[in-house]
């Protein structure tokens, strides 16, 4: 019912747009030919040159009123008060209005997202999520803006989230060039998906409706079909609500690119997928207490950090250290000569390496220093 109601005012709206570009071409019809008829009256009651009465229709009907020609025969006067005073200024002015008016729905169109923007090679997210959706399509904006990839690349939001437009925020960004578009419709309309050029994206991500409820794979595996129907040749981007494996291999099938868990308080992981694949996958599991896990040992070492990473790579990666200072320094590189107080290191969660191991081994490597150096 409501997908029925949306359509009916969206063709309601397209048929007024039309009946309005239909006056627009009355007007200014109506308004050419009483210029045209007002000059030609200048020229055979008043003697005027064809310029001098256009000058005089235009002057008068524009309300300028120079004072350098006027009518002075009865017949010009009369001519210029049925023509111009009673129609032709009536007119203008009525096609002035029409056409601020015209321009002021436009703007509302384009803030509530009613306008059709004619895209192409361009980005499309859709549904918002559930909390701090404005918070999310910020950072995950100003992450796709950094990225070399897709720092020109237009942004779509299609979502029903934001019935008066984006927020502050997000309308207010930096530079105008980060500023996403709205298009308030559900990724389940086919008219929507057409609304918005889906089969002439460049991306499409699909979030999920709840990133708490399990339901929400169900309406991203609808999208999808939807999105295979509507021609989309896009990279698709999919999030799944389940962890099961089986539940991603079927949102592939269905037509996703790119599988991964809505996690809120990390939307780079979207970017990290489109730029390099895979990487996704990876960052997920850092996330995911049942896969691989960070682990902290504390002891105090000197070495090449490249030096470290393959004395401990059968145990486990490197990945960061704590310097003497207490900051911790993330992926150094290969040749810095690094002198920490902790390693931390990415592991197996079923082949945690302990303490006494690791410091061993750094140890047998001439790694580890003395208690005062």
């Amino acid at each position: 019912m409501f997908l029925l109601l949306r359509r009916f005012w969206r063709r309601r709206a397209i048929k007024q747009l039309a009946v309005a570009r239909v006056d627009w071409w009355r007007l200014g019809s109506w308004l050419l030919f009483i210029i045209l008829a007002h000059t030609a009256a200048m020229v055979l009651f008043e003697q005027l040159s064809i310029a001098d009465g256009l000058w005089l229709t235009l002057t008068t009907m524009t309300t300028v009123g120079y004072g350098d020609l006027s009518a002075t025969t009865t017949a010009g006067r009369l001519s210029t008060v049925v023509l111009l005073y009673l129609m032709g200024i009536f007119l203008l002015g009525k096609l002035a209005g029409d056409y601020f008016d015209m321009r002021a729905e436009m703007r509302h169109k384009r803030l509530c997202g009613h306008w059709r923007w004619q895209m192409e090679n361009h980005i499309l997210i859709f549904n918002t999520p559930r909390e701090s959706g404005e918070r999310y399509f910020l950072s995950l904006i100003q992450h796709l803006r950094r990225s070399e990839a897709f720092c020109e690349t237009a942004v779509q939001i299609v979502t029903t989230a934001y019935p008066d437009g984006l927020p502050q925020s997000l309308r207010e960004m930096d530079k105008p060039a980060l500023v996403p578009l709205l298009y308030s419709g559900d990724a389940n309309d086919l008219e929507t998906l057409r609304a918005v050029n889906v089969d002439k994206a460049k991306v499409v991500i699909i979030l999920a409706s709840d990133e708490h409820d399990y339901g929400s794979d169900s309406r991203t595996f609808d999208i999808l079909h939807r999105l295979r129907d509507s021609g989309c040749l896009a990279t698709v981007v999919a999030e799944s609500v389940h962890e099961d494996d089986y539940n991603r291999e079927r949102l592939r099938l269905a037509g996703a690119d790119i599988v991964l868990r809505p996690i809120r308080a990390y939307p780079e992981m979207v970017v990290r997928g489109l730029v390099a694949r895979g990487a996704e996958q990876v960052i997920e599991n850092l996330f995911n207490s049942s896969l691989d896990e960070y682990v902290r040992y504390d002891l105090s070492f000197e070495a090449k950090w490249r030096d470290i990473v393959v004395a401990l790579v059968d145990l486990g990666l490197a990945v960061a250290f704590e310097e003497l200072t207490g900051a911790i320094n993330c992926n150094p590189r290969s040749t810095e000569l690094c002198r920490g107080e902790a390693l931390i290191m990415i592991v197996n969660e079923g082949d945690k390496p302990p303490a006494q191991e690791v410091a061993a081994l750094m140890q047998a490597h001439g790694f580890l220093r003395k208690e005062g150096e």
